[in-house]
């Protein structure tokens, strides 16, 4: 076990392993820039089109811009006398209402909450984690609305400069001083009604249970607003219209980039977390075998099936199974599939000793080697579970990311295909840096599928996408490519690269260069061909019923 897999109160840090792992200060900036550069790139990149705003939602706009227009020229007056009239209990019961719609007490507690949620998704493991960061991304939705709205409100207020009601003795209902900076003279819109609205909206899509109620308080929140004399009725209901139309926007933005929410049709629905159909493999592949016992033949089903392709790696086995079962325990039942790739070096000796070590392993041989790609395919045909994690077995790629990658798939939703890893602070030769680099700089111009690195070994996919990508020797080093061709998204991870534990690469120069620069061409080939990707849904039997009765 390297120092990398330290564990703390018996769970598995993976941040703080992988800073750790880091050492050096230029790794650990790069981690930040490629953070930050994934984040903006996943922002600017706009992942789907909602539905274009039909022209019933522009008419049910103008009619509102309207209502609130006729209002202030018919009702303010009449309602801000009898506001004046109220008791003074009524505006002690509503000096209380209103303070819910400030819009400090939102900001504090939907940053605490994303801060919160952040906190404890890298200390939980399985669906605590997958939940921790489902909360993080609706917190961060909230701040975001909440941010917008105010400004919004702001914007408005300073240009129109409105009387308040408390000053309608002095001023009357419609005098308006721009741009004065003083808040008696902010009362077009409402910010507190604004503010409310917008998080009762929003929580309302999270909430739909509660939405009800949500809007009950809202509603008080404008009302109190005009108890205490602060706005008139007109300033509350463009305070409503404002705070809606804030979170509408925002959600669409949103559900452009995928993130919380996705358009489905004609409707923006909130995100939900993929599963990916449980299937399992019965196929036989010509000349390989499965030494002991199938493990698919024992009772439980396997949430992770972590691929290992192998061939002459003897001295790297024992200590990279270790890490690989310590490092995928958290999430669930797990198996292993070693694939040896016609190994020579008592490299299936190695694995037969340690399957009495861990019951989880499973060994298939090639009688003669294949090739990488051949090894992944065998493992990922004979594997179980529905989601697959690879990883090279020499030891460069650490363990420890899987679990990272693992859920990382599960959170990305179903239009996430893979999870690729990208490498950091690379433990590599510069001559074997620089082949990396030419390779990845021809192929992501040649290609253009998004990804810096698609020779880490550490990737996570779903096992279904897998198997209906096109087979081709060194298929491995094109996935991202193929997974968008057939429709699906990349997430990425960044991992650190470790030195190779044992050994020497079975892979050289021409394997990195020269025959990939074929493949790209063929690779070129298919993604052209695909001209239309297919969107599908199953009808379900009561909407067959309905269209029968309509034809009968």
């Amino acid at each position: 076990m390297t120092d990398s897999t330290r564990k703390t109160d018996g769970k598995v840090r993976v941040p703080q392993m992988a800073r750790a792992a880091a050492g050096s200060l230029s790794v650990r900036l790069a981690f930040l820039a490629d953070a930050t550069r994934d984040f903006v790139g996943r922002w600017r990149s706009i992942r789907a089109t909602p539905a274009a705003v039909s022209a019933s939602d522009w008419r049910v706009l103008a009619i509102a811009v309207v209502a609130v227009l006729a209002t202030a020229w018919l009702l303010d007056p009449v309602v801000a006398h009898a506001m004046h009239g109220l008791p003074q209990v009524a505006r002690d019961v509503f000096g209380v209402i209103t303070h819910i719609g400030r819009s400090g007490y939102i900001f504090a507690l939907s940053a605490l909450t994303l801060v919160g949620a952040l906190w404890l998704r890298e200390r939980h493991e399985g669906e605590r984690r997958v939940a921790d960061g489902i909360l993080a991304g609706r917190a961060f939705f909230i701040f975001a609305v909440c941010t917008v709205s105010g400004l919004a409100s702001q914007i408005m207020k300073l240009p129109i400069g409105r009387a308040r009601p408390f000053l309608y003795d002095k001023f009357g209902p419609y005098s308006f001083h721009p741009f004065v900076f003083d808040a008696r003279f902010a009362s077009f819109p409402s910010g507190h009604t604004i503010t409310a609205f917008a998080i009762a909206v929003a929580l309302g899509w999270f909430l739909p249970k509660w939405r009800f109620a949500l809007y009950t308080v809202a509603v008080l929140v404008a009302i109190s607003r005009m108890v205490l004399e602060s706005h008139y009725l007109a300033d509350v209901m463009a305070g409503a219209l404002v705070g809606t139309l804030s979170a509408i926007i925002l959600r669409r933005m949103f559900a452009a980039r995928r993130i919380v929410f996705e358009p489905d049709g004609s409707v923006i629905r909130v995100r939900s977390i993929g599963k990916p159909a449980d299937t399992a493999s019965g196929l036989q592949v010509v000349g390989m075998r499965e030494v002991g016992f199938p493990a698919r033949d024992q009772g439980e089903v396997p949430v992770l099936s972590v691929v290992v392709p192998v061939r002459n790696e003897v001295g790297n086995v024992a200590t990279l199974v270790d890490e690989i079962a310590k490092a995928v325990m958290p999430l669930g039942p797990f198996e292993i599939i070693y694939v040896n790739d016609g190994s020579s070096d008592g490299t299936g000796d190695e694995l037969a000793r340690q399957r009495a070590r861990h019951p989880q392993l499973r060994q298939i041989d090639h009688m003669a080697s294949c090739g990488q790609s051949a090894a992944i395919r065998t493992g990922v045909h004979a594997a179980r579970a529905a989601v697959i994690c690879t990883l090279d077995g020499d030891g460069q790629n650490d363990p420890i990311y899987i679990p990272q990658l693992y859920r990382k798939l599960l959170e990305s939703g179903d239009a996430f295909g893979l999870v690729q890893g990208q490498r950091v602070g690379r433990k590599a030769t510069a001559f074997k840096k620089l082949q990396s680099h030419i390779a990845n700089t021809l192929r992501a111009w040649f290609l253009q599928d998004g990804t810096r690195d698609t020779g880490c070994g550490l990737k996570c996919f779903r096992r279904d996408i897998y198997m209906q990508l096109p087979y081709f020797d060194a298929l491995h080093r094109f996935m991202p490519a193929l997974v968008r061709r057939d429709g699906f998204e990349i997430a990425y991870v960044n991992v650190v690269d470790r030195l190779r534990l044992s050994g020497v690469s079975n892979y050289g120069f021409f394997d990195r260069l020269w025959i990939g620069i074929v493949d790209l061409f063929g690779v070129r080939w298919l993604i052209r061909r695909r001209r239309r990707i297919a969107r599908l849904r199953q009808v379900s039997q009561e909407a067959a019923k309905e269209v029968s009765k309509e034809n009968a």
